[in-house]
């Protein structure tokens, strides 16, 4: 195939308004008049969408310095409660007295939940209305007996 082929083969239509295409003057006025609007519309979207991107990006940053701040926070707990340390998932909050409270998510309740959820929709799946035949004995893990003595992340 021949290079102009090629070309043609790939060229846009064009239509150009003017006195030719579009002899009324009001319809040729009122197609540049929606061509201003239509101009117009899209550089306040570009605004707006640099905008957003400028907002989202200082939302991110504001993020990761409470991210930050939160993990600092974790950090010198760690030193003073031997469970910060030891498990990853901690929630710092103040209670209803305004006492610093962390509460942890350990491993082991983490796999309880899970467990729980899944005996839950096995529950349902079966639908045998018969509760007693299932047996759950083995479902969800005991606090460890190497954990004794030491505060119960887990207890309310």
């Amino acid at each position: 195939m021949s290079e102009s082929k090629v070309r043609r083969a790939f060229r846009t239509t064009k239509i150009k308004v003017n006195r030719e295409t579009v002899p009324s003057v009001e319809q040729r006025e009122g197609l540049e008049g929606l061509f201003m609007t239509m101009e117009a519309a899209k550089t306040d979207a570009v605004t707006a969408e640099r905008n957003a991107i400028i907002a989202a990006a200082k939302a991110r940053t504001q993020q990761a310095k409470a991210q930050i701040a939160e993990t600092e926070f974790l950090q010198a707990a760690a030193g003073n409660f031997t469970p910060v340390a030891g498990e990853r998932l901690w929630i710092v909050y103040k209670d209803n007295e305004g006492t610093i409270t962390l509460e942890g998510f350990t491993e082991r309740l983490l796999r309880n939940n899970l467990r729980a959820q899944q005996d839950m929709l096995g529950s349902q799946i079966a639908g045998s209305g018969d509760e007693s035949e299932i047996d759950r004995s083995g479902l969800y893990e005991a606090e460890d007996d190497d954990t004794k003595g030491s505060p119960d992340p887990d207890a309310n």
